[in-house]
């Protein structure tokens, strides 16, 4: 026999599956055969997506040979030392022992079971016990001297994977629940087995033992609560009623100091039961040990601890929940949102000021118990990356799509993004989700749409978190993220932008190039350490001095990063503020481009009436004709041009030869940054990727800067990758794309998968030459939802495939409905035409089911019902 163990998604090609199948069946050994139902539970579970995360070292482990890990486990077992200073975490065939002081990884006890399921420290704090084991071969449970961090002894019993360890008072002996539905009680001493108790009829998953250590309790799928008589194993009481259809119970604690048991499973709700009757059991009255049971929890109960003083409870649910409650009254203390998909542990710290909790993402949390706050988030075991290429974002702010000399613009002068266009991939036709700053950013650094992320807004508190973004996904595997410049994924209004979750260790910000922060502002500190002032700079009628500008100290910080010694992959996220308004290049730039010679905006008198009709829906600017476009400033003086040039149409060009002279000063310091990577001998091994998150009207329609437009100058963006020797060289993709695609290219850059209902589709592909280059999308999307805080607010989404675009204002009557064959620059709006209503109502339809199956599906399901 041979193969992998488990196939995701194909049980008759899963090792696991031929081996207890059949007449005779190699698995378990020596025991009786699955039943038919236990076989088609696995076989079920492989279909649904089982994964095999066995290490591939897994039979060569040991204290000089530590597991690797590409992807972290989940975290089945967390148990606090008993004086507070170490938290024990399950990894794969391996305890991880953090120092609780900093959370830094302190220790790693390494055994023969491949599975840690639960983890407990004596009372007295001398031996930490773990049962767990490896799947149809054996379980085990380990002793482990904590003075020394070594193995005591390793006692197996069972041939599948134990659960539910607990010592008795006294630690002579330990309970442990088994898949053969059998409760086993071995002396630590001798490692005798005691009792072998088989009153269950079903697996069983959780044991504990009473105050005195006569009895203990045991919970398993059978939804039983049983309490057994030490001394004979013999089965004395139900604890709860099994009757009542509760669903199985998954974990029990007891009160750490009555004879009391807290148990929580499939049906959500917690119950504290007396583990002794106090009662004649009469008939009609089945629940007659149970003090409590609290408030439903938001998915199925999968952890669950006492305080040590037993006044308040925690539980961790497939919710991705977790809560604490005082016992006495049942009142909820806090809530934590721990994990999107599921939290399997939880564990008090012993002077119950923390709680730590762990899951399916297999990080480990730490909350402070009276407020729900996160303290710290690490993840349960060292990650060493899959791909070692590093990754160089340059992010723009507010340049269109066609603005680079290589891609067909005349006027600009872009030698180095022209370079990487030459040896990369230049996708021609992406597009962004918002033509706003903040749920733009927020959707493409998440993979996720603005409707999806929460952060759908600019000027929002703070930034949700509803899914975590990729450089945080990065650096918990081992990348070295750095941001330099802008994040904007909340108000930096008045205040610097307070931090998200957000991965990053080298941290040099600045959300606009002005002197509105007396803190948190490097670009405007660095200015200072050069001699000036940036807010008397700013006056200066000739702008910023390129050596000074906020573009060149991005380049400078960026090569400060390349630079320094790592023996891990990076990741530096360049986010440059230009070319956004004010439009201020610096002179020796703006000199270098003639308004004169500038193209006109895209512009008709139709525009006036189209834009009227629309005024309802909100905008940055007013609607104005060229001559009216009134762009005036210190910093762009009104330059002359031919005199048969309107005084509007001079304006025009003046901000587009501004526009592009800040263009030119990105691409030059852009060249910088590869020159460095060059010179470090980084360039081969680096991933550029060179886009920007939204366009600027320029002028077009009668509009300058951004707002609720979905014109191809504001939604239409740059997007580059090149990688030499990796992807393919020159090509211009014709696909339609979007910048949430950006997200899960890089996750399966760095080797890993990205999670199921991420909105953004990879586009490595196409960047190998695997796929169709020209075709990624049947349509893409962009959301507007009361972006920019004006009074007559609106929300808008649009639509476009290869043909059209259209545009919903919803709750207002006027639309947009473009051609894009026949109309490319989107002057004849269709969306009254007779002729075209069916067409209207038909991608009305397909916009609509595009939103739909656009929306956040919650988290991940654990069950039919």
């Amino acid at each position: 026999m041979a193969g992998d163990a488990i196939v995701p998604g194909k049980p008759d090609e899963s090792l696991i599956i031929e081996l207890i199948s059949g007449d005779e069946p190699a698995m378990p050994q020596n025991q009786e055969p699955l039943s038919d139902e236990e076989v088609k539970l696995f076989r079920r579970w492989i279909l649904e997506g089982a994964l095999d995360d066995t290490p591939a070292e897994v039979d060569d482990m040991g204290e000089e040979n530590y597991p690797t890990y590409v992807v972290p486990p989940l975290v089945t077992a967390l148990a606090y030392s008993p004086d507070g200073s170490t938290l024990a975490v399950s990894g794969f065939r391996e305890i991880l022992l953090y120092d609780t002081t900093n959370f830094e990884l302190k220790a790693r006890l390494v055994g023969k079971a491949h599975r840690i399921e639960s983890l407990m420290y004596t009372a007295d704090g001398k031996i930490l016990g773990m049962a767990g084991g490896s799947p149809a071969q054996f379980g085990e449970v380990q002793l482990w001297d904590t003075a020394t961090n070594t193995l005591i002894k390793a006692m197996r019993s069972s041939y599948d994977t134990i659960y539910g360890l607990s010592f008795s008072p006294d630690a002579s002996r330990v309970a442990f629940g088994c898949s053969d539905k059998t409760v086993r009680v071995l002396s630590v001493e001798d490692e005798k087995e005691l009792i072998k108790f088989d009153n269950h009829s079903d697996w069983v998953f959780g044991t504990i033992f009473s105050v005195d250590g006569s009895h203990f309790v045991s919970c398993g799928r059978d939804t039983a609560l049983k309490l057994v008589e030490v001394n004979t194993g013999s089965f004395v009481d139900d604890v709860n009623s099994s009757n009542k259809g509760y669903g199985e119970i998954n974990t029990i604690a007891r009160h750490p100091t009555a004879d009391q048991v807290l148990s929580g499973g499939e049906d959500r709700i917690p119950r504290l039961y007396k583990i002794f009757r106090e009662i004649r059991r009469d008939v009609g009255n089945t629940d007659f040990n149970l003090i409590q049971a609290y408030e439903a929890q938001s998915g199925s109960i999968e952890g669950v601890a006492f305080t040590a003083d037993g006044t308040q409870f925690a539980i961790g649910c497939s919710g991705g929940e977790a809560r604490i409650y005082n016992v006495a009254d049942g009142k909820r203390v806090a809530s934590m949102q721990s994990d999107a998909v599921g939290v399997f542990a939880v564990s008090f710290h012993p002077d119950g000021t923390q709680l730590a909790t762990g899951g399916f993402d297999g990080k480990v949390r730490i909350f402070d118990t009276a407020s729900g706050k996160l303290l710290n988030a690490f993840m349960s075991v060292p990650i060493e990356p899959a791909g070692s290429e590093d990754v160089t974002l340059v992010v723009s702010d507010q340049q269109r799509y066609d603005t680079i000399g290589a891609l067909g613009n005349p006027y600009v002068s872009t030698p180095n993004i022209d370079s990487l266009v030459g040896d990369g991939v230049a996708f021609t036709h992406a597009y962004c989700q918002s033509p706003i700053c903040t749920p733009s950013r927020a959707s493409f650094l998440t993979g996720m749409y603005p409707t999806a992320t929460h952060a759908n807004r600019n000027g929002n508190d703070f930034f949700p978190e509803a899914y975590p973004l990729v450089t945080r996904t990065l650096a918990d595997i081992g990348y070295d993220c750095g941001l330099i410049g802008k994040l904007h994924l909340a108000s930096a209004y008045r205040r610097v932008e307070p931090r998200a979750n957000d991965g990053y260790r080298y941290w040099q910000y600045s959300h606009a190039p002005r002197d509105d922060w007396e803190q948190g502002h490097d670009y405007a500190d660095w200015v200072r350490t050069k001699g000036y002032i940036l807010g008397e700079l700013n006056q200066n009628p000739e702008g910023v001095p390129a050596e000074l500008h906020q573009t060149t100290w991005c380049a400078e910080k960026t090569i400060e990063f390349i630079r320094e010694a790592r023996d891990c992959p990076w990741l530096a996220s360049v986010n440059i503020y230009d070319p956004h308004p004010p439009f201020n290049p610096p002179q020796t730039h703006r000199e270098q481009f003639n308004p004169a010679e500038m193209p006109e905006p895209l512009f008709r008198n139709s525009d006036l009436e189209q834009q009227t009709r629309l005024q309802a829906v909100d905008f940055q600017s007013k609607v104005r004709t060229p001559d009216e476009l009134d762009i005036r400033s210190p910093i762009l003086p009104q330059t002359p041009h031919r005199e048969t040039d309107a005084i509007g149409a001079r304006d025009a060009k003046t901000l587009k030869a501004a526009y592009y002279a800040m263009i030119q000063l990105i691409d030059e310091q852009l060249g910088r940054i590869l020159e460095t990577l060059e010179e470090t001998g980084q360039r081969e091994n680096t991933v550029i990727i060179f886009t920007s998150d939204h366009g600027e009207t320029l002028g077009d329609h009668g509009l300058i800067q951004k707002g609720c437009r979905f014109y191809e100058g504001l939604v239409r963006v740059p997007l580059i990758f090149s990688w030499q020797g990796q992807f393919v060289n020159g090509l211009k993709s014709d696909a339609l794309v979007e910048l949430v695609d950006k997200a899960p290219t890089l996750l399966e850059l760095a080797g890993l998968t990205p999670p199921d209902g991420m909105h953004g589709r990879s586009l490595l592909p196409i960047l190998r030459g695997e796929a169709d280059t020209n075709h990624h999308r049947d349509f893409v999307r962009c959301e507007y939802y009361d972006a920019v805080d004006l009074r007559d607010h609106s929300f808008a989404t649009m639509y476009r495939n290869e043909r059209y675009k259209l545009v919903v204002y919803h709750g207002h009557a006027e639309g947009e409905l473009y051609d894009l064959i026949e109309d490319p620059d989107e002057f004849d709006n269709l969306w009254h035409t007779p002729a075209k209503q069916d067409i209207k109502l038909d991608l009305l339809k397909q916009s609509f089911d595009a939103s739909m199956f656009a929306m956040d599906i919650g988290p991940r399901r654990v069950g039919p019902m």
